[in-house]
């Protein structure tokens, strides 16, 4: 599996695959009007992201099929992976969750879509000040409410934490899931890291609770470990390990095996910039030598698209 690339939706998606933690997820995140007509004990994960594919890096997504009111309804969960909040996030929504019943027409099969519970998580550095009510984006509305009636309207439920402000009234696997999620984008490295001892003794706890799977464990651990090397660029190995000794000891050896996956993948995957940029290099020199540009795709093994890309770079830089 690859790490490096979207850590991100990597981590959120390993952990919320797990029922149990997305279960006791909704049930601190969703009020209580809804948590009494929405049944999670039918919580099923469905494998679709409805997300574009350029804005991967920055959101996440995921879609739990349920029973409200004992009939099929659904929870979208769109998480926020930015240090500051995307002002035009209710536009997403109401997109994804259009995206989510026009797959309900394509079957063919019904004439009424099913409920969704719109849920929005951010974890991100700044305050969530931005408009969770789309009928907030249309210019003056209040001055027109003959046009209410005709303009769309929504709103969306918000799970917000900040890096400064430790996960309270929930434990368990979801606290410690939830505390990473809070603590990756913390500015501080030393707290950070004084943070990231705290998890890692809760974890230790939870590994010797009775009931608690190891193969729960086995995930939080492993993923949490990998997203911590990957996003944080300023925390070292040894900074990791050092926190490790002193709580988990036991799981010590196993992170010289999740960094050597990652260091292969990397590799290979600065292997596969090095031949993308070799490649685009002789690009230009081709095309400065006034090759044709199908020729050049043929022998790069270049898209056409890019070719023209590089052409025009090339026109640009004389």
């Amino acid at each position: 599996m690859e790490y490096i690339k979207n850590p991100h939706d990597r981590y959120f998606k390993e952990n919320m695959d797990n029922t149990e933690i997305a279960k006791s997820f909704f049930e601190y995140y969703l009020p209580s009007e809804l948590k009494n007509i929405v049944n999670l004990d039918f919580l099923i994960p469905q494998q679709e992201s409805f997300i574009d594919e350029e804005l991967k890096e920055s959101y996440s997504d995921l879609l739990f099929k349920t029973k409200i009111k004992g009939e099929e309804g659904y929870i979208y969960l769109l998480v926020e992976h930015k240090s500051s909040p995307d002002y035009f996030t209710v536009l997403q929504v109401l997109k994804y969750l259009l995206n989510i019943w026009n797959r309900e027409v394509k079957k063919k099969t019904k004439r009424s879509f099913p409920p969704i519970v719109p849920l929005v998580f951010y974890h991100g550095q700044r305050e969530w000040k931005v408009p969770r009510s789309f009928s907030y984006l249309i210019k003056n509305i209040e001055k027109y409410p003959e046009l209410k009636p005709y303009i769309p309207d929504f709103e969306y439920l918000l799970a917000e934490i900040s890096p400064d402000k430790p996960i309270e009234n929930i434990e368990g696997a979801v606290k410690i899931f939830l505390e990473f999620m809070r603590i990756i984008f913390h500015p501080d490295k030393e707290i950070f890291k004084i943070e990231l001892t705290r998890n890692l003794a809760e974890l230790r706890r939870l590994l010797k609770k009775e009931g608690v799977s190891d193969h729960l464990i086995d995930i939080l651990y492993r993923s949490s470990v990998l997203y911590i090397i990957v996003v944080r660029e300023d925390i070292e190995y040894e900074d990791i390990k050092e926190c490790i000794d002193v709580t988990i000891p036991e799981r010590s050896e196993e992170l010289m095996t999740i960094a050597e996956k990652l260091i292969k993948e990397g590799m290979e995957k600065g292997i596969q910039k090095g031949e993308l940029k070799a490649k685009e290099e002789t690009a230009r020199e081709a095309i400065k030598a006034g090759a044709d540009l199908s020729f050049t795709a043929k022998i790069t093994g270049l898209s056409m698209e890019r070719i023209k890309e590089l052409e025009k770079e090339v026109q640009e830089n004389g």
